[in-house]
């Protein structure tokens, strides 16, 4: 087995706080994992990683007799590549949240909302959201530029 996806999905609680998803995990683990598994599928196409980052399931019975399914990648990745799921999966989820406008309608009237908060808040948002990208993608660069031997185009023989 590769690395399982627990390893991501612990990361990427290090990274990231949010009450939702921690009283959805009190509530429900499997769909508290089915939503985090969510957000990285949906990421892994930004990552253009040197190994393949095919996935399979696996059923396993834990101590109190329930079966679960775990995912795991079929190779093993480095620390590097996990951090870099881990972070995307974290682009993904703050999009998620800045697309989520009516959190904040509560504190305020209709018309406060319209005209003060949107813009401020939407904009802080978008700001934070262009630096979770920003970040990384310059992990990918640096990914990249210590695997460039390995790329296509990049090796030894390259321009020769």
């Amino acid at each position: 087995m590769g690395t399982p996806f627990s390893d991501i999905f612990e990361y990427f609680r290090v990274v990231t706080s949010d009450y939702r998803l921690d009283n959805i995990m009190a509530k429900d683990e499997k769909k508290f994992y089915t939503i985090l598994r969510s957000f990285m599928t949906v990421g892994l196409p930004e990552f253009d990683c040197l190994k393949s980052l095919a996935y399979t399931s696996q059923e396993e019975v834990q101590d109190d007799g329930e079966t679960v399914t775990r995912y795991y990648f079929v190779e093993t990745l480095d620390d590097l590549e996990v951090m870099i799921i881990s972070k995307i999966m974290a682009g993904v989820w703050f999009k998620r949240k800045i697309q989520d406008v009516r959190a904040l309608e509560p504190y305020m009237s209709q018309k406060e909302f319209k005209k003060e908060s949107v813009n401020e808040n939407l904009k802080q948002k978008t700001n934070y959201f262009n630096d979770l990208i920003s970040d990384y993608m310059a992990d990918i660069r640096n990914y990249n530029g210590r695997h460039r031997n390995e790329l296509e185009g990049w090796g030894d023989n390259a321009w020769v």
